[in-house]
């Protein structure tokens, strides 16, 4: 578009040929609500896409947030009275119009209205309450208002305001730290010794001390998450099982292989211990015992052994290199590795051991040597 005016730019790529608006000048504009109440464009919503219509600022009809939490209102018009649901029960079509802003009877007055009535309802709900509320556990809906639902996972993820004595609760949780732990019991039947002598038997193993958070969290809330999500600790711990495949546990959960998984022993201490006692007796029922920490520090192992032995080779390569073809022939990317593999010690060591073997070059004379 040629000439356009300042408050427009020009649209790019699939809006080519197209304009809108800058935001400066869409935030000035006046829309009005079905029911008569103006609002600036600053405080509306452009961008919904709904029923093969665009709801913009381009377009002169954007939409907004109902000030009055009418859930039910009729003269927003179709599709907003009969398809409005969930989300969409508040959203509120609002349309251009050329006239002069005024505050009073405005969606910003009501609105300002709206949030002092909202802290009021929410002072008298935390009164009711007697105090053992907290925001942070506080949600309000526009139709049922204010409701409370206790849920320890956002004090152990930081959202709790209180550093020390919980509203709550009523006392100070303590700086006690502590983990949830739990072991997984396996049993079921060992598919790969079918076709030999022992086809049809059993296993049984435990493994011990998984812990349900990564980091130490403090000890009076592991406890009360430990008492109010057992159910939600089992099923996690259940999915996030990597003892076995995917496709076992998929095939366990159906029922079509013999294998059953069951977590137990659920516990809250300071710092993960070893039953001793526990595991002789289980070992002696039959039950092969191992401890999670145990196959973490050898799964590490391993991986710190394999790096090392691939570092070794690439070592092993570069100083073959530099005794083949010498410093003076390698690039600056084959340098660069070397240096990152090898001490300078070496390297001199290496272009020595190049020096010692390289071809002598022959000159002119040479050749004419044997014709002479």
């Amino acid at each position: 578009m040629e000439n356009h005016p300042d408050y427009v730019m020009p649209g790019r790529g699939a809006d080519a040929g197209c304009f809108e608006y800058y935001y400066w000048y869409a935030a000035k504009l006046v829309y009005k609500t079905p029911c008569g109440m103006q609002v600036l464009g600053k405080n509306t919503h452009a961008g919904l896409a709904w029923y093969g219509k665009e709801y913009s600022h381009e377009n002169g009809e954007v939409t907004i947030r109902c000030p009055k939490n009418c859930v039910d209102c009729k003269q927003r018009g179709e599709p907003f009275t009969s398809e409005g649901t969930g989300i969409m029960l508040l959203v509120c079509p609002v349309v251009q119009v050329d006239e002069e802003y005024q505050y009073e009877g405005s969606v910003e007055e009501e609105q300002k209205m709206l949030d002092a009535e909202i802290r009021r309802q929410k002072a008298s709900f935390m009164l009711e309450k007697k105090g053992r509320v907290c925001e942070n556990h506080m949600r309000y809906d526009p139709v049922k208002g204010w409701s409370f639902r206790y849920d320890p996972w956002n004090c152990i993820h930081g959202y709790c305001q209180s550093k020390h004595e919980c509203p709550v609760l009523g006392r100070d949780l303590g700086n006690a730290t502590g983990n949830i732990y739990y072991d997984i019991d396996c049993e079921g039947r060992d598919y790969s010794k079918d076709g030999t002598f022992f086809e049809g038997e059993r296993f049984h193993f435990i493994r011990k001390g998984f812990q349900v958070f990564q980091k130490p969290i403090n000890l009076e809330l592991a406890k009360i998450y430990a008492k109010l999500n057992e159910d939600d600790i089992k099923t996690t711990a259940i999915r996030n099982c990597r003892i076995y495949d995917s496709l076992t546990m998929f095939r366990a959960e159906r029922g079509e292989i013999d294998l059953n998984i069951s977590v137990i022993n659920i516990r809250v201490e300071r710092k993960l211990t070893r039953d001793f006692d526990q595991d002789m007796s289980d070992i002696e029922a039959g039950i092969q015992v191992t401890h999670e920490i145990d196959e973490t520090r050898k799964k590490k192992q391993e991986k710190h052994e394999k790096r090392e032995t691939a570092k070794e080779k690439k070592r092993v390569s570069m100083i073959k290199k530099i005794r083949k073809s010498g410093w003076n022939n390698m690039d600056e990317y084959e340098k660069n590795r070397a240096w990152k593999l090898l001490s300078p010690e070496e390297i001199k060591a290496a272009i020595k051991e190049y020096e010692k073997v390289k071809p002598e070059q022959m000159t002119l004379f040479d050749f004419m040597g044997d014709n002479t």
